[in-house]
């Protein structure tokens, strides 16, 4: 009798991201629909990482390149890295079409390309739920980031936080039921999704012990309220109601390396 293939979550979710790519932008949440969402989201990264000077920032997990192209467009210099070819393809037409200089790399973010010191920050955007080892992940973006260089992952409470969130996605599958609008499906890999630590957070406190644990320094964690509250103020209603998520910042440093050690 053949045995069963382990669950991976991996495989299940490139299958995903890969079939949706070249709508992924244009889902509220995931591109940029308006002018207001835009400037909500440059002016945070402007916040984290301002652009003068310059940076060597990789984007892991960079799917369609929402974190590398605005990055770039900031004056970064950014190469970009999935595990999705289909979504890489759809990041190569925006850099064309945009006209800016970013790398984009096939491979895994838990075992992303670089020596120590390659980069100044190591940065990424819905990510971290969907990996099986997330603080492998970690420790393996701060390896490659100069000493008191940046680590940081935007993120989210996906199943929302508290009663009025839980009702207003009800809400939202009762009108779904009604009122039906296809399989648009939901991003999750499945069974094998049930490996994923970071999957259905409550709270910010895993994904800031995460860091913790890979060693970084001055670790913080912070909810993005302004950026979802930019966001729901322009979404349709049944948008407002089914998309009850909580975004969250997380970030810390790469220990600068003590007096008289070696680089």
């Amino acid at each position: 009798m053949t045995e069963p293939h382990p669950l991976n979550p991996k495989t299940d979710l490139v299958a995903i991201w890969g079939h949706a790519a070249e709508e992924y932008d244009q889902a509220w949440a995931h591109g940029l629909r308006t002018v207001e969402e835009r400037e909500a989201w440059t002016g945070l990264l402007a916040r984290l990482l301002p652009p003068d000077p310059p940076l060597r920032i990789l984007d892991v997990g960079c799917g369609t390149g929402f974190l590398a192209l605005l990055l770039a467009e900031a004056g970064h210099g950014v190469v970009g890295l999935d595990l999705s070819e289909p979504m890489l393809a759809v990041a190569r037409r925006e850099v064309a079409r945009r006209d800016l200089s970013v790398e984009l790399v096939l491979g895994d973010a838990e075992d992303p390309p670089g020596r120590p010191g390659t980069f100044d920050a190591v940065v990424s955007r819905h990510l971290l739920w969907t990996l099986p080892d997330p603080a492998r992940a970690v420790r393996a973006w701060q390896d490659i980031v100069v000493p008191g260089g940046r680590v940081l992952a935007i993120d989210g409470l996906w199943q929302g936080v508290g009663v009025r969130d839980r009702l207003a996605m009800l809400t939202a599958r009762l009108l779904e039921r009604l009122m039906p609008r296809g399989d648009r499906g939901d991003g999750r890999p499945g069974p094998a999704g049930e490996r994923l630590p970071l999957q259905d957070l409550t709270s910010v406190d895993p994904a800031r012990e995460v860091f913790v644990r890979a060693g970084l320094t001055g670790v913080s964690a912070e909810l993005l309220a302004s950026l979802d509250a930019v966001e729901r103020s322009v979404m349709p209603l049944r948008e407002r109601l089914e998309l009850r998520h909580r975004r969250y910042l997380v970030q810390g440093r790469r220990r600068s390396a003590e007096p008289g050690s070696p680089p």
